[in-house]
């Protein structure tokens, strides 16, 4: 596709060509050089070289070579056109044009000669603007010296479209949008049955970022010539840039159906696929593509998304090292690491995946991907990272929503727990998680678990339960759950707490409540039972 853009200026030789009826594989030879598929392209011209059409298919091999940038490949089927027909002008051509990108102009200009005097083209239009075009094609070209072919070829016929296509194409690669895309409509003027000007005219719009007029042309195109297989990629390249993927898909199936593919067709359909979330299938063509292109980072990037995608993590992560090890940097997108971290975490390397996290961090995805660092400390059980991750994401932010105060204060007595943090430390990760559970509380008034988890950590710093700092809180739990009748556990706690703290206080008849309540609950509960005992 590159070689297509770059170019641009003899991508219309069939229409240079003439007009003879043409052979089967011809005419596929000639659609896949005209959608840039010189590979294909290649495979069918070279069946009919000993065919009614050998001419141009020794001219477009050669073409489809030189668009590769094989030179002497190119050269070498120029020269046997000539062989096979000492008359085939436009191998002349070939021949001069390969001879002015050398810098031979003697040699270019003696090719030129060899193919002006062939008698039966000498009124071609298509000879002059291909001598036109190869000049026009250099890096500096001598504008006035090309321009004498160019009005040879108007003068024998200025209605020739293929004359506008020519000149479309190298202003097209010019960069002269504009005046690139007036030229073909001045083609499909001149012959409204042009399939190549239709086609450069819809690419045209979708490079000027015009995707309903590329549409329109395509689907004149499409009314010219339904069985015009590239019409339904470019359409499908139409709906994936904006982001149309299920439309996308569509024509790229019916492309797919009518045409053989190549590598960059099948990575393509596979992108669609996956932006249209079929990973499966997504993941069949990729592997299409990765087998014909072990090392391309396009496709593993991709097999390794669908691999994600298909919770396929192992495979997932072994292509996605291979991918990092032999990538480019300049190769890796932010889309790779991110990739590559859920994949790690999703095989139990969380500490690696943290360093992706980081590295796909940018200011727009911030927020997800700390969010994913902190589920992998979470899994590592480093809740002291887990916190200061709360506290980046959150001190100072406004609107704090009140599950993220719960879960912020559950990591600070998470961390508080850790076997390597000391007495101080953990002393300080409750402080802060029963303040972070104040401010649930005041959130959520109506909800226990403020109050249960603020009672828990009060307990924390009234060990002997001597203070009764964990009272308040219970008895508010026994407020909200027990009119309810819910959450018989978290009852059962706070009615043991209560039942002891009114023992300490010797007040025995509140205490027997709260240990009986306890058996109501739960029958069985030894707890309970031991303690009505003991109160006499």
């Amino acid at each position: 596709m590159k070689a297509k853009r770059i170019i641009a200026v003899l991508v219309a030789a069939a229409a240079l060509l003439g007009g003879n009826v043409l052979a089967q594989d011809f005419k596929k030879g000639l659609l896949y050089f005209n959608d840039g598929n010189y590979t294909l392209a290649k495979k069918y011209l070279s069946k009919e070289l000993n065919g009614e059409n050998k001419d141009q298919a020794y001219y477009l091999l050669g073409k489809s070579y030189q668009l590769e940038g094989k030179k002497d490949s190119a050269t070498f089927f120029y020269q046997k056109g000539i062989e096979a027909n000492p008359e085939n002008a436009f191998a002349y051509v070939g021949l001069g044009e390969i001879a002015l990108n050398d810098g031979n102009a003697k040699a270019a200009q003696s090719s030129f000669s060899k193919a002006k005097s062939i008698s039966k083209e000498k009124k071609n239009p298509a000879l002059w603007t291909a001598i036109y075009a190869a000049y026009m094609k250099q890096a500096s070209p001598n504008e006035e010296d090309a321009k004498e072919y160019l009005d040879k070829a108007k003068n024998i016929n200025k209605n020739f479209a293929g004359i506008y296509l020519t000149e479309g194409d190298i202003l097209l690669a010019q960069n002269k949008i504009g005046e690139a895309a007036t030229k073909y409509e001045t083609a499909i003027y001149y012959d409204k049955t042009s399939k190549e000007a239709y086609l450069k005219l819809g690419r045209i719009y979708v490079k000027s970022g015009n995707y309903q007029q590329s549409l329109e042309a395509f689907n004149n195109l499409y009314q010219l010539d339904s069985t015009y297989f590239p019409v339904h990629k470019e359409r499908g390249e139409v709906y994936y840039a904006q982001g149309k993927f299920a439309d996308a898909e569509k024509s790229y199936a019916k492309f797919f159906a009518a045409s053989e593919t190549s590598y960059n067709d099948l990575v393509r359909y596979s992108l669609i696929l996956f932006f249209n979330k079929e990973y499966q299938k997504s993941l069949e063509i990729v592997k299409e593509a990765q087998a014909i292109n072990p090392t391309s980072p396009v496709a593993n990037r991709v097999l390794a998304y669908n691999y994600f995608q298909t919770n396929d993590f192992v495979n997932g992560t072994k292509v996605m090292e291979q991918f990092m090890a032999n990538a480019k940097p300049d190769d890796i997108i932010q889309n790779d690491y991110e990739y590559y971290a859920r994949l790690l975490s999703k095989v139990g390397n969380d500490s690696l995946a943290i360093v992706n996290f980081q590295k796909a961090t940018t200011p727009k995805n911030k927020a997800a991907m700390l969010r994913e660092i902190q589920s992998s400390y979470e899994k590592m059980k480093r809740y002291d990272k887990v916190v200061e991750l709360y506290e980046e994401q959150n001190n100072g932010k406004a609107n704090v929503g009140a599950q993220t105060y719960l879960d912020w204060a559950k990591a600070n007595t998470f961390a508080a727990n850790m076997p390597q943090i000391d007495s101080l430390a953990k002393a300080g990760y409750m402080k802060k998680a029963d303040s972070l559970f104040a401010i649930f509380t005041e959130k959520m008034p109506d909800s226990y678990l403020g109050y249960i988890y603020r009672a828990r950590v009060n307990s924390f710093f009234d060990q002997e339960s001597t203070q009764g700092l964990a009272k308040p809180y219970y008895e508010k739990v026994v407020a909200i759950l027990e009119p309810k009748g819910e959450r018989k556990k978290e009852l059962i706690e706070a009615y043991q707490y209560l039942g002891y703290q009114y023992f300490l206080a010797n007040d025995k008849e509140n205490s027997k409540s709260y240990f009986n309540k306890i058996l109501l609950l739960d029958p069985t509960n030894e707890t309970a039972k031991k303690a009505l005992a003991g109160i006499k």
